[in-house]
């Protein structure tokens, strides 16, 4: 390890140097988002352009209330909870997993998918809210097997980080 590091000139560097040298290749990382060339003509594609475009605005407000809340959600588990207690909160879940899908629809739309595909933040959210989605709805159809609900719970926060 030293040997490569003088090898490379990074054991010669003071520690703002090699700060810099941290700070330069997370910069090199860094990429705006894609967006179409064109802005869409028809007014539902503009419509969901904008609601994917403009981080500013009731649309993005309310997805961050919804977001805000299933975290508060997800903090509010205790064991044991009453069969009841965890039906209501798969219940919610299931209704904010659907915001999160909706979400997602008008992102690929207002983006087009090819655009969408691009973005690899965008393909981990269709991951993580697909799998919470189809593990909230056969959770509350019945499948109650320990792993399985494991794997609702990582979905869950995985959610959480995605979207």
């Amino acid at each position: 390890m030293r040997n490569y590091t003088e090898q490379t000139g990074v054991a010669f560097l003071t520690s703002d140097q090699r700060s810099w040298l941290e700070l330069r290749k997370l910069l090199r990382q860094i990429r705006p988002s894609r967006r179409p060339k064109d802005s869409p003509d028809l007014d539902w594609k503009s419509w969901c352009y904008k609601r994917a475009t403009h981080k500013h605005g009731w649309w993005q407000r309310t997805y961050t209330v919804v977001l805000v809340l299933h975290a508060i959600l997800l903090l509010l588990e205790y064991h044991p909870a009453p069969p009841a207690l965890d039906r209501t909160r798969d219940w919610i879940f299931l209704g904010f997993t659907g915001i999160f899908v909706g979400n997602l629809v008008v992102r690929v739309i207002g983006l087009t998918w090819s655009n969408f595909l691009k973005s690899r933040w965008d393909i981990y959210a269709i991951i993580s809210v697909n799998g919470t989605f189809v593990t909230t709805l056969l959770l509350l159809a019945g499948y109650q097997e320990r792993t399985f609900i494991q794997l609702q719970k990582l979905f869950l926060v995985s959610v959480s980080a995605a979207v």
